[in-house]
């Protein structure tokens, strides 16, 4: 008999009940309350979330408890405030295996539990996948992410996932599927289809999260399971979007980061149209849901909401938050807060309180003029941090590693620790617009506007003159401006303020390596391996220098020692194949990629380039092969089309070529030299259909 089926006895017979509901739980990432259709906003177009909220319930005064991801993330899968799961920032901690969460509790009752997650900073080396049967996270498909950004899923490509799940599953057990959505977060590159309509390019983003969440929403009503599901959305964190001169997350604790949409779905307990005015936060869902289920409960810190639902109401609480980013990751003084009603309590060093009734966007602090009642909430707060900490559970210790801290700093969320030493204790008030100037030289330079790079980088100078960030920023830009001794130049300053750099040694290392000078590039590797000896980039690029002096069996063994570093990823293998493919020597390249595609089958890249290096070989048919698992892996890139276009070109099929191209051009390709001036495509130049799509390529048109 199945776990979840009960017998009662009735009159002399028995029938099973009905199975319990699936559970659906969607986290948008980086979503504001007051950017959705229902909570008021008449400019959203979040037509699946407004159906949802009146299908079932809104709560209008939702808060997160970290406006950062993974912390967030953890309070919402185990109802635990972050100083009792003991998560407090992403990237330098792991959920410990002590902690039941919601996942493994539903497992134990019987639930078919899995997880899509769209970002590289909810990996499962986090302990998240803690309770489920999958948990997919392989995001070794998409492009390699630009400078200063991280690798991410788009929304449609993980709801596509959900969807063929609900599609062809057929277990009769119930299931918990979580699906995690970061189209809303930086850098914004929404649908097409919802840029136009949208005022800012973020809420264009957030309706682009919609069209995922609708699509599954879809496949729940087309399989006739959306009546038997629990939809529960909700978000991690929202955006700044400049309010108190906070441009996106992590740092600040007002209502832009922390107040998130909480919609509920399930027709069997809910009424619709119900919106709950009553405060509430995201330890409240582990109780909601499971009460919801009938399941017995876990010891959290939330509350069930159900009673709200039913029109009861609560006791006066106070609802805890935090951001210790500004602490861990710049080196400013933490800041912990308070919710009590419409009362909003900050501890810093200029310390704040609101009436978000009266001033909803938390512009008048009112505890310079009135500061009995902020004493009184801050003491309250110390007594909700006691309480939290007494029952604690030690967050595992996970060494970061060199990809986790820079994927950190790529994010804006974590600065070296001499620019942390430099503001200790600074009231984040003050010392977010040092961040401010220098996030905006980053973009600068990812959009080679160097220009307003340098004059972001002497502003921040003038006033923070050891800034090492802004130093080593400064020579990249010099390094895009081909002043290879001036980057030198800043490189070498910033390393006598912090000698600990050792991505700045691996940059210095690749300068002296482009002067010709081995010796000095392999001395400088070898200090960065000093500092961080598990720095595997630093191990391969030895080999690299090794294997181009001749010495193969010195090259073999740093990259062995790399792969025993590293052991479950090839970037090793990449790295050398990436380097024998810019030398053209493309047997080497084809062989090494194979190695990567062998180790991880959805290396996008790799499979692309496999492709290439075979049509160099001539070898079509391994080339066909390869582009075409290219293309499976990301159909909707002009990439893996305009690849086979040139594999029958050069194999003289103009028509089937052709076809590629015109596939490549419906997928993003808008540069008609790239056709002109490509040699591989020499054969179908003069043709009309040619002629004729490079017309259609220089038309304008909607882009797609």
């Amino acid at each position: 008999m199945q776990s979840w089926l009960v017998l009662m006895i009735a009159a002399g017979c028995s029938r099973p009940e009905a199975p319990p509901p699936n559970v659906l739980l969607v986290t948008l990432d980086t979503t504001r309350a007051d950017r959705i259709g229902a909570y008021g906003f008449p400019l959203a177009q979040t037509p699946t979330l407004d159906r949802l909220a009146k299908e079932g319930a809104l709560f209008e005064r939702h808060t997160t408890t970290a406006p950062i991801t993974l912390p967030a993330h953890i309070s919402i899968l185990t109802g635990l405030l972050p100083p009792t799961h003991g998560v407090r920032d992403n990237g330098a901690y792991a959920l410990s295996r002590d902690v039941v969460t919601l996942p493994e509790h539903l497992a134990a009752h019987g639930y078919e539990t899995r997880a899509w997650v769209s970002a590289a900073v909810l990996d499962g080396r986090y302990d998240l996948d803690q309770g489920f049967m999958s948990y997919d996270d392989d995001l070794s498909s998409q492009d390699t992410p630009p400078m200063f950004l991280i690798r991410e899923r788009p929304g449609h490509q993980t709801a596509t996932e959900v969807v063929r799940f609900i599609e062809e599953r057929d277990s009769e057990a119930p299931f918990f599927a979580w699906m995690h959505l970061f189209d809303p977060h930086l850098p914004w590159q929404p649908d097409p289809r919802t840029r136009p309509l949208a005022p800012t390019g973020y809420d264009a983003e957030i309706a682009t999260a919609d069209l995922a969440l609708g699509r599954v929403i879809e496949a729940l009503r087309r399989t006739n399971t959306l009546h038997d599901t629990l939809v529960v959305v909700t978000a991690d964190h929202g955006e700044g979007l400049g309010e108190h001169g906070e441009r996106t997350h992590a740092v600040f604790i007002y209502d832009s980061t922390m107040h998130v949409p909480l919609v509920v779905r399930h027709p069997a307990t809910i009424p619709p149209g119900t919106r709950i005015e009553t405060p509430t936060s995201a330890v409240d869902l582990v109780p909601t849901i499971l009460a919801t289920l009938d399941l017995p409960p876990l010891d959290t810190q939330g509350l069930d909401l159900n009673p709200l639902i039913a029109g009861g109401s609560f006791p006066p609480r106070d609802l805890y938050m935090e951001s210790l980013l500004s602490e861990r990751g710049f080196g400013m003084a933490p800041l912990h807060g308070l919710r009590r009603g419409d009362q909003v309590w900050i501890r810093a060093p200029r310390a704040e309180r609101y009436n978000t009734t009266a001033d909803p966007r938390q512009h008048h602090n009112l505890h310079p003029d009135a500061p009995v009642p902020g004493s009184e909430l801050d003491a309250a707060l110390t007594k909700v941090i006691a309480r939290a900490e007494a029952r604690s559970v030690a967050a595992v210790e996970n060494p970061m590693s060199t990809e986790t801290k820079d994927m950190l700093m790529a994010l804006g969320y974590l600065t070296e620790d001499h620019d942390r030493r430099g503001v200790a204790g600074l009231d984040p008030k003050d010392g977010l617009p040092l961040h401010n100037l220098l996030e905006d030289a980053r973009h600068a330079v990812r959009r080679h506007e160097l220009e307003a790079a340098e004059g972001h980088l002497k502003a921040l100078l003038d006033q923070v003159p050891e800034h090492v960030s802004a130093l080593n920023v400064y020579a990249l830009v010099r390094l895009h401006q081909e002043r290879y001794d001036d980057a030198e130049a800043f490189y070498r300053e910033s390393l006598r303020i912090d000698a600990q750099q050792y991505r700045v040694l691996q940059a210095l290392a690749r300068l002296a390596a482009r002067r010709n000078d081995p010796s000095a590039a392999r001395a400088l590797l070898h200090q960065a391996l000093a500092v961080t000896p598990d720095y595997v980039e630093g191990m391969v690029l030895l080999g690299v220098l090794a294997f181009k002096e001749g010495n193969r069996a010195e090259a073999e063994r740093w990259h062995q020692k790399a792969l025993a570093v590293d052991p479950t990823s090839p970037r090793m293998w990449r790295a050398l194949a990436d380097l024998r493919y810019r030398e053209g020597r493309w047997t080497d390249a084809r062989g090494l990629y194979e190695r990567v595609t062998t180790a991880n089958p959805k290396d996008f890249e790799a499979w692309l380039h496999t492709g290439v290096s075979a049509l160099r070989m001539h070898d079509h048919g391994k080339a066909r092969e390869a582009t075409h698992r290219a293309q499976t892996l990301r159909p909707d890139s002009w990439l893996p089309a305009y690849n086979l276009a040139c594999i029958e070109a050069m194999a003289g099929r103009a028509e089937e070529a052709l076809q590629h191209l015109d596939l490549a051009t419906q997928h993003g390709l808008r540069q008609p030299r790239q056709l002109t001036e490509d040699p591989d495509l020499a054969t179908l130049r003069g043709r009309p259909d040619f002629n004729a799509l490079l017309a259609r390529m220089t038309t304008p048109q909607a882009p797609r």
